[in-house]
């Protein structure tokens, strides 16, 4: 509570998080301490009613275990580092101390870690940003390809990568079958200002390792005037080579049959970043622990996984950090039977794409590409005060004239709006508001948030911001199960269960057997539809109540604007948590985190066939002449839409008695960021805003601000760009979060969601 922690006793310390006796440095006195909420609590034994000492962990950064020295009370020991002194005393230490027990101190440490890792992401995602800074921000937009055929005059199955210089940032979906693919993917991320070049490489998939057809360069220099530049480039042969991307310290162990390998994680050295590892062999995949970072190296303890030798395969050990490949290495059948019981060092190595074949040689096809680079300065957090004042005053009603403005640029707008909110805690209340609106100006039921306005797209964003844990644990087990069984597992497997039901798509394997094929594959289908309808009913209290909260509001309106219709107060729900959000997590399931790659053709259908038969659930409607192949789900759906209409009126409910929800992970969000956004939108809405409210106090309020802030953007432009290129931009790892750790602890990479950014007129 808010009792003064100097006056809490042991006894008072219910709920603790971690309790048990420590060694203090120095002396050695062993005392009993309570890890509570956000503090750590000293006592001189477990019954005492005043602590000695108590530890505000907002002001601890770091944790470090102490080095082995031979000296008693160093052993098992541990350091946290503080940047200012203990609650109730003037002078700053370290919080050092140990354990009798490696697992003891060990077990400290995790917990400590998970209560620093929660107090300083929740410090980051919503303490104020004081400092102006330059970002840039490039999108890219992958549209469509034209390739050469290839001698033989086949069909190609290909996707397109997206590098700056040699680091990959995005991937397309593998587009099959064609040599005229059309993609349709957009991409925004950020640029360091070290990066030099935008490369595009198109892929073909092959069934030993994958091949670069061609690439296209883009200097970052030729885009910094800011244009948006929309055309096709040519596609040239280029020439891959390795480079080396570090080095790691492997030592394997052959059963005396030679049946099976026992394979152990040791060390890795010159990493660009910290790693995630993955092991692939045959069928057997692996993803060992985080490791504990020693200096320049990475240290593993008692990493081991045991796994059935396949002779036609190699043993894949690759590094990655987020969306970067830090580098692999294969080892050979032959190279495991010779280096069994050796530990050895493995050069890691990762793709470098030198110049064109030939500087003459005919481009290999050519691809559409869209660009727009762009700066922006981000004042400091205060800046923005006056312009979030005006945009959450009079009913909201500035922002409701934003997004009726906003034709063409719904989604960058409503993403904008709902993290400057939420950083605020305040996007319930404007999804409210914004869905409120629509309602009122929607005529018809059957048209009811079909569309693509800043409402929907706001619900949309707000869903996948905060719900993403809710949605993993109601599909992410079925969906890698039908990863599994469609043959996506492993490279080469066979497919062991279909979905198919449309017969002209069953292949040679069928025929003359296409009904029992048909049956069993129907039987299959509804097996994964039901458990999966099944885990989302249960998990209705897994749903966050916030997001309930939104439907309650969503559902209610409806039912004021169309009492007469039954099915819109379901379907307008439906509309969003299936049609929205299931059913497109289905469809793009690596996008959702919901697989690590993307799935072949056999499971990317099955996946399709899942999402549609939700679909139609979700609209209360049944398959009919468009897709008759699908008809015979029909009696499926008939029995499951009085639950699903039960469903979503226990969705659009808010709890009455506390329950047990999943807590939302929100990636870091940065409030000067979104309100920089909307700085830029508001300014070029503003003519537009004029001529349809003229002499209004709003409108002239927003003059008047979006000036001031034009002159401040001004005036801080030629500073940042001054300190820009020895500064680190917010969104680097480098400088995400100063809390870091070190040894057991290990270091986790921190995912952003990044969006564009757009210049100011100063520029």
């Amino acid at each position: 509570g808010n009792m003064d922690p100097l006056q809490r006793s042991a006894l008072s310390l219910g709920g603790a998080i971690k309790q048990g006796y420590l060694n203090s440095a120095g002396k050695g006195k062993r005392q009993w301490f309570i890890l509570h909420e956000e503090y750590l609590y000293c006592f001189s034994d477990d019954g005492a009613k005043k602590p000695k000492a108590v530890f505000h962990l907002v002001e601890y950064t770091d944790i470090e275990i102490l080095d082995e020295s031979g000296k008693r009370e160093n052993s098992n020991g541990f350091k946290m580092w503080s940047t200012s002194p203990p609650v109730g005393s003037k002078t700053y230490r370290p919080f050092v101390c140990s354990t009798n027990k490696a697992s003891e101190r060990d077990a400290w440490i995790h917990a400590l870690g998970s209560t620093l890792r929660s107090i300083h992401d929740v410090k980051a995602k919503y303490s104020a940003q004081s400092d102006e800074r330059l970002e840039a921000i490039i999108y890219v937009k992958i549209s469509d390809c034209k390739l050469q055929p290839p001698p033989e005059g086949t069909q190609r199955d290909t996707y397109v990568t997206v590098s700056l210089d040699n680091i990959q940032k995005a991937r397309t979906p593998t587009i099959f079958n064609s040599n005229k693919p059309v993609y349709l993917q957009e991409y925004e991320f950020p640029v360091p200002h070290s990066e030099e070049t935008i490369r595009i490489e198109v892929k073909e998939v092959k069934k030993k390792k994958n091949t670069t057809i061609g690439q296209c360069v883009i200097n970052i220099s030729d885009l910094q005037d800011q244009q948006v530049r929309d055309g096709w480039h040519n596609l040239n042969r280029v020439i891959e080579t390795t480079e080396s991307g570090g080095q790691v310290f492997l030592l394997w162990k052959l059963s005396e049959d030679k049946s099976s390998v026992e394979l152990e994680l040791l060390e890795a050295i010159d990493l660009r970043q910290d790693p995630v590892v993955s092991v692939i062999y045959g069928r057997h995949s692996w993803k060992p622990e985080l490791p504990k970072r020693k200096k320049t190296s990475y240290v593993w303890s008692d990493q081991k996984t045991t796994m059935q030798v396949t002779e036609d395969s190699e043993l894949s050990v690759s590094f990655s950090s987020g969306a970067d490949f830090l580098g692999s290495v294969k080892i050979s059948h032959e190279k495991l039977l010779e280096f069994s019981g050796e530990s050895q060092w493995w050069e890691l190595k990762r793709p470098k794409i030198q110049a064109v074949v030939e500087e003459q040689a005919e481009p290999v096809g050519s691809i559409k590409i869209t660009t727009h680079y762009k700066e922006a300065v981000i004042l400091p957090d205060k800046g923005y005060e006056s312009l979030f004042v005006l945009l959450f005053e009079e009913d909201m009603t500035l922002t409701k004239r934003l997004a009726s403005v906003s034709h063409q640029k719904e989604k960058p707008v409503a993403e904008a709006l709902v993290k400057a909110f939420e950083m605020r805690k305040m996007a319930v209340h404007y999804i409210k508001e914004i869905t409120e609106m629509e309602i009122s100006e929607t005529t018809s039921a059957s048209v009811i948030f079909r569309g693509n306005t800043v409402a929907t797209k706001s619900v949309d964003m707000y869903m996948r911001l905060i719900g993403m844990p809710y949605l993993h644990h109601c599909v992410k087990d079925i969906v890698k199960e039908i990863w599994v069984n469609g043959g996506g597992c492993t490279n080469g497997a066979k497919k062991k269960k279909s979905c198919e039901l449309d017969v002209t798509r069953l292949g040679e394997l069928a025929k003359g057997k296409e009904e029992k094929v048909l049956a069993a594959n129907l039987k299959t289908l509804l097996d994964y539809v039901s458990r999966l309808w099944k885990n989302i009913r249960r998990s209705l209290d897994v749903c966050p109540t916030t997001l309930r909260n939104v439907f309650h509001q969503l559902q209610e309106r409806v039912i004021q604007k169309f009492p007469d219709d039954e099915v819109c107060r379901h379907t307008a729900i439906g509309g969003f948590i299936f049609l929205r959000f299931f059913c497109p997590s289905l469809l793009a399931a690596k996008n959702f985190k919901l697989l690590d790659d993307h799935p072949p053709p056999s499971v990317s259908r099955d996946l399709t066939l899942v999402a549609k038969i939700l679909q139609n659930l979700s609209n209360l409607v049944l398959f009919g002449k468009k897709e008759l192949f699908m008809e015979p789900c029909n009696e499926w759906l008939l029995k499951q839409q009085p639950k699903m209409r039960a469903f979503l009126d226990a969705l659009s409910s808010i709890p009455t008695t506390p329950i047990d929800e999943m807590p939302s992970k929100i990636d870091t969000l940065f409030w000067g960021r979104e309100m920089a956004t909307l700085h830029f939108y508001l300014r070029e809405s503003l003519p537009q805003i004029k001529e349809t409210f003229p002499n209004d106090n709003i409108t002239t309020s927003l003059t008047n601000i979006l000036s001031e802030l034009d002159v401040e953007v001004r005036s801080a432009t030629g500073r940042t760009r001054l300190k820009s290129r020895a500064v680190p931009l917010p969104f680097s790892h480098s400088s995400s979060s100063s809390l870091t750790f070190r040894s057991s602890v290990g270091s986790e990479g921190i995912f952003f969601f990044c969006f564009f950014l757009f210049a100011y007129g100063c520029f």
